[in-house]
């Protein structure tokens, strides 16, 4: 759906740590704009704060969809940009292999450090597959 939106505008008016629906915007390669409050600020880089608003101020926010729909070969090009910031830092392929990572550093970690006897890599697999909705690269061998 988000591909059929001229901007997307996250309006949260309470901070939240990971704005989830940020980041597939940024990956929808969709022009956003964002309450300025939580995780929204680390997500849009710097040269993306004029996309920031002000939690639970409608006159910015309509201001800044206004400034959205003047420039928008300017916004066009820096949503460009976001998106293949955002493919570099929350791809599908980039998590799994952060994940990857991680499960090697703690069975690493696991011989002289156990960090549970209940854990194994594939229970750890199944949850990531099962409740998590990550499924590891079929590559993955610890």
């Amino acid at each position: 759906l988000m591909h059929c939106c001229d901007v997307i505008a996250h309006t949260s008016i309470a901070p939240e740590p990971f704005g989830r629906v940020i980041v597939e915007a940024m990956l929808c390669g969709r022009p956003l704009i964002a309450a300025q409050a939580g995780g929204a600020i680390e997500l849009l880089e710097p040269n993306c704060s004029d996309w920031l608003v002000p939690p639970n101020d409608p006159a910015k926010l309509a201001a800044v969809i206004n400034l959205h729909r003047s420039q928008s070969e300017q916004v066009k090009r820096i949503t460009q940009h976001v998106q293949t910031q955002a493919k570099q830092r929350f791809h599908r392929d980039v998590i799994n292999q952060q994940i990857a990572q991680l499960l090697d550093r703690m069975f690493a970690a696991k011989q002289s450090q156990p960090i549970t006897t209940k854990l194994s890599r594939s229970k750890i697999r199944l949850f990531l597959q099962q409740i998590v909705g990550w499924a590891l690269p079929t590559s993955y061998k610890p």
